[in-house]
């Protein structure tokens, strides 16, 4: 018989510390017409902003190997962990960040998903030209509102990133 888990398993707390809730607080951070409750990391008002995605790197990993990235090891002493969707696998999480939405809106469930009334797999990463990732992901992605709250917002990505449907429904 398997031993129970030494640890239970860490369960998204939606609205409160996920990435959706990173990227709607930093949208929040950046409009001072914004209500306080878009803000549920609490982050101070800001002018500017930029996020830095390194997948696969996370709160845990960093500081158990400070020495490999020191500065943001740092960053991860004096800070609280947020949690990724579930899934939690890339394609779930870039559509938590670009939506500002946990997946069950956003609808980005995993890294291959099958495609409503077709004999086919959806890659989320590959993305099939076929599958217009405006009908599969119709929510404004937080780039979209933020446009819409009068501030500038942009992708300084590798090419591939543009093929992700929370970002390809991103006017640049």
């Amino acid at each position: 018989m398997t031993p129970e888990p030494r640890h239970p398993p860490i369960v998204p707390s939606y609205g409160a510390a996920t990435l959706a809730d990173l990227t709607s607080s930093i949208l929040a951070s950046l409009d001072p017409e914004a209500p306080e409750s878009q803000n549920v990391l609490g982050l101070t008002p800001a002018q500017r902003a930029c996020l830095l995605i390194v997948d696969g790197l996370g709160w845990e990993l960093l500081r158990a190997h400070p020495a490999v990235a020191p500065f943001l090891s740092e960053l991860a002493l004096n800070s609280r962990p947020i949690t990724a969707g579930f899934p939690a696998t890339t394609v779930t999480s870039l559509g938590s960040i670009c939506t500002g939405r946990p997946p069950g809106q956003h609808g980005l469930l995993g890294y291959q998903v099958l495609i409503p009334g077709e004999n086919r797999l959806l890659n989320g990463l590959r993305w099939d030209s076929r599958v217009d990732p405006r009908e599969w992901q119709p929510l404004p992605t937080i780039y979209e509102r933020a446009t819409a709250a009068g501030i500038a917002a942009g992708i300084p990505a590798a090419s591939n990133a543009s093929r992700i449907p929370a970002q390809r429904a991103t006017p640049m």
